[in-house]
């Protein structure tokens, strides 16, 4: 993993630290004139400009930035929720808790912690980190997190079990308002209460204000509230917090990058998502790409087999001619050729005359005194088609299919056997089929 460029801001000037152990600090000051920083466009551009060649020459990761907010631009009120009205927002708490500070609600971000009865805020002053967020982002300089110094601090010595839950601190150690001092002029007092921050303070580090300020927050913590002194005013303490903070170890108490301090990057929190889905879209269509490659090159395989047998059989059938280039329409004309042509005389047989078979099978038909019951029969339709014949015969007994069928057979023609049924007026109907050779004798009427 790259190492993160880490800028720990404060009202003179700001620190360039990387999360790697050999890379050296940078420091750069503000102009100050008065007790007044001047935050032009140029002093903010060259702050980005150097943030970004140390970027450069230490090899960091230009996507993971986090700046750290000294105590002197941050801000931690107490509210009670009963005085609050309407819903909790940051919009709402940013105009609540105007009424308590210095600044106008414009100038400032909020981000809090919501407890039963009361909300913990933390407020920074945006006039010199705004500017420089959009700076560096106009560079390629992603910032990933806005913080508080000092209570990432505390939360990180709270996750390292440093500190107890529930307990006074008072925050000593290095300057980070200006590399030539070796001790903090102020130092940081921060009472946690159940592995929460009820109260924040910059103190002067003087034994009346430091006892009057100690008296005062350890008012809200029970008595039994450890009371210790520890060293997180270092480069290496925030540089810990920062690494476990990108490495997702802990979630910061209030997060600054949102708001006005996001709008230079709205896509922001969900620009992670935006990659997976893009890199999950873009393999997506790679796949189907090679799948419709892949199919296309069998289609065009098959084609070409195609193509040959067509070739082959072109030749086998049209032996000595050129195999021309649109062979299907070719082929497709000389099968039309084909169908078209007639079969030549002589060779379709001719059809029998129903006269023919209509005459002998009249004369075939025995008289009634050659029948076993002299009553005689009467017929009710001839079928004859192409020296084929369907007889039906009205008969007065089932005795007289016999003779009938005997007579047909001796005049030449070939039958199958009778099939007779009764009719519900007690008639026997009989058909007989057969079928007329013209090789047979015929019978003269």
């Amino acid at each position: 993993m790259q190492d993160a460029l880490i800028i720990r801001s404060s009202r003179h000037g700001v620190w360039l630290h990387s999360t790697a152990a050999s890379a050296a600090p940078n420091w750069l000051p503000f102009e100050i004139a008065g007790n007044k920083v001047s935050a032009s466009e140029r002093i903010t551009q060259q702050i980005a400009d150097a943030a970004d060649q140390y970027a450069r020459d230490e090899r960091l990761h230009r996507g993971r930035v986090v700046i750290c907010t000294g105590s002197e631009v941050s801000y931690f009120i107490r509210l009670d929720r009963r005085n609050l009205v309407g819903e909790v927002s940051h919009e709402s708490l940013r105009y609540a808790v105007e009424a308590v500070l210095p600044v106008d609600a414009e100038a400032i971000e909020v981000d809090f912690l919501a407890d039963e009865n009361t909300i913990s805020c933390v407020a920074i002053e945006t006039d010199l980190i705004d500017p420089l967020v959009h700076a560096l982002e106009q560079l390629g300089l992603q910032v990933q997190h806005v913080v508080c110094e000092t209570l990432l601090c505390v939360q990180h010595a709270l996750l390292q079990k440093q500190v107890a839950s529930t307990s006074l601190l008072t925050i000593e150690g290095e300057s980070p308002a200006e590399p030539s001092q070796a001790t903090r002029a102020n130092c940081d007092v921060v009472s946690l209460l159940n592995g929460r921050p009820v109260a924040w303070s910059l103190c002067a580090s003087q034994a009346i204000a430091m006892q009057q300020e100690l008296q005062l927050q350890s008012s809200r913590l029970p008595q039994d509230a450890q009371q210790v002194t520890i060293m997180l005013g270092r480069p290496e303490a925030t540089i810990d917090a920062v690494l476990d903070l990108l490495r997702g170890r802990l979630k910061p108490w209030f997060a600054m990058r949102r708001g006005k301090l996001a709008a230079h990057d709205p896509f922001r929190t969900s620009r992670k998502s935006f990659s997976v889905f893009a890199a999950l879209l873009t393999a997506a269509a790679l796949i189907a790409c090679g799948v419709l490659g892949w199919k296309a090159h069998q289609h065009t395989g098959r084609a070409d087999d195609a193509v040959t047998l067509m070739q082959g059989v072109f030749k086998e059938n049209f032996p000595g001619q050129r195999v021309p280039a649109a062979i299907v329409k070719r082929m497709e004309s000389e099968h039309r050729k084909f169908i078209g042509q007639r079969n030549p005389v002589g060779n379709v047989p001719e059809t029998i005359d129903a006269s023919s078979v209509l005459l002998p099978l009249i004369a075939s038909l025995p008289s009634n005194e050659d029948l076993p019951v002299e009553k005689g029969f009467v017929v009710e339709s001839v079928r004859i088609n192409d020296g084929e014949f369907l007889l039906n015969l009205r008969l007065s007994s089932y005795q007289d299919a016999g003779p009938i069928s005997r007579s047909l057979e001796q005049a030449g023609f070939s039958v199958e056997p009778p099939s007779s049924t009764r009719s519900s007026a007690g008639r026997i109907q009989t058909q007989f089929r057969g079928t007329w050779s013209p090789q047979a004798k015929q019978v003269k009427p």
